[in-house]
């Protein structure tokens, strides 16, 4: 990957791949998906997946899929997938909303929270606000049910806010029947801001 190669120090591939974010241009979609492939750096691999997000080309969209399986990308990569808006990463997306298990979590002191609780709550807040982006409503579901765990509540209450007037008959459908005075706040909360009286 000529422009960026690996025999550059760390800041001057840090500010190559900036470049490339920068351009903007679908020219730049190659080299960067290279950088996300093969550098040695993790931090240059997050620059180059964040900016394939802001170019927002769905010819990337592939190839952050892939690295979704990478923690130290995952968070980055789910971000630019947002910011891409390619709907076919919506189911991949919502899996993610799942994937923190609240019975493992809820109720835990801090000074006893672990390093994969905290990844495993920045990959669903970031998957909600990227579905968020996303607006396709098969995420709706999803998103009123990650409304019952007080991690992700707030988070999940802002994104369906962002759908709009297709996330009002699931929410007054829940706030009917909730007997949970926190969640029907946050229900409510979503309600009004969607003009719903």
């Amino acid at each position: 990957y000529g422009l960026v190669g690996s025999e550059m120090c760390i800041r001057d591939r840090l500010k190559a791949t900036e470049a490339l974010g920068v351009l903007g241009s679908k020219t730049a979609i190659q080299p960067l998906i290279e950088i996300v492939e093969s550098d040695p750096d993790t931090a240059v691999r997050q620059d180059a997946v964040l900016a394939l997000g802001n170019i927002g080309d769905p010819s990337a969209t592939e190839q952050l899929l892939r690295v979704l399986d990478e923690p130290r990308l995952q968070i980055q990569a789910i971000e630019a997938l947002g910011k891409i808006g390619d709907l076919r990463t919506v189911p991949t997306l919502m899996k993610l909303v799942t994937l923190l298990d609240p019975t493992r979590y809820e109720g835990r002191v801090p000074v006893c929270e672990d390093e994969r609780y905290e990844q495993d709550l920045a990959v669903v807040e970031s998957a909600i606000r990227a579905l968020a982006r996303l607006k396709d409503e098969q995420a709706i579901p999803v998103l009123i049910n990650a409304l019952q765990s007080t991690l992700v509540r707030k988070d999940a209450a802002e994104a369906l806010a962002a759908f709009g007037k297709p996330a009002i008959p699931p929410l007054v459908e829940l706030f009917k029947k909730e007997s949970d005075e926190n969640i029907r706040y946050y229900v409510k909360g979503t309600l009004t801001k969607l003009g719903w009286n």
